[in-house]
């Protein structure tokens, strides 16, 4: 059998995978992309393989509004696998936390921490300075749907970012090895897909 050019049988099946993440969706640890708490930003799923090991890494990037500011925008890491050290799904160890205020303003308003401050002018993405854009033409003219008139919300904010900040709102390749064997082969990356019901 050949797939993703190895010829060698696997020492694992699909019905052992399926399992695995069947029992994380009954535990509640497989990614509910339409999560009611959580805003969507970004995703990703990465598949890694070799005739041993297997691992599948899905990120969800988003804004989780029962906490706001900072703290609650987030890369939550959901890994599977058979030659992973934690238990398959995720656990507090896997999120992500990409952004932070910058010295001079704090990025959000004070009170919820939902909404962008119209005082900052930058922000932190990994460490790095990043422009806040205030414009609302520019959310507009991504197709993102802005709720209210006089602010431009967190996860509207984010939104803004994709497709040019993608690299640094998914984790790093040093964020992946600490959690999967450096040396296993990435067979699949996609950004994008579409579930039918």
């Amino acid at each position: 059998m050949t797939i993703f050019g190895f010829k060698k049988k696997q020492e694992y099946s699909a019905k052992e995978i399926l399992k695995q993440l069947d029992k994380c969706a009954e535990d509640f640890t497989f990614p509910m992309l339409d999560n009611g708490y959580v805003y969507p930003i970004h995703s990703k799923m990465s598949a890694y393989r070799d005739e041993k090991r297997w691992a599948l890494i899905i990120e969800v990037i988003g804004f989780n509004y029962r906490g706001g500011g900072h703290d609650e925008i987030s890369n939550c890491l959901h890994i599977f696998g058979n030659c992973i050290d934690t238990k398959p799904g995720t656990d507090n160890e896997n999120f992500l936390y990409i952004t932070d205020n910058n010295t001079e303003n704090s990025t959000f308003d004070e009170e919820y921490l939902e909404s962008l401050n119209p005082q900052a002018k930058t922000m932190l993405l990994r460490g790095k300075e990043l422009i806040i854009n205030h414009n609302r033409e520019f959310y507009l003219n991504k197709g993102i749907e802005l709720e209210e008139k006089d602010k431009i919300f967190v996860w509207e904010f984010m939104r803004g970012l994709e497709p040019e900040y993608n690299n640094e709102l998914e984790a790093t390749e040093q964020e992946i090895s600490e959690r999967i064997p450096s040396d296993l082969p990435k067979i699949m990356e996609l950004t994008e897909w579409k579930t039918e019901y």
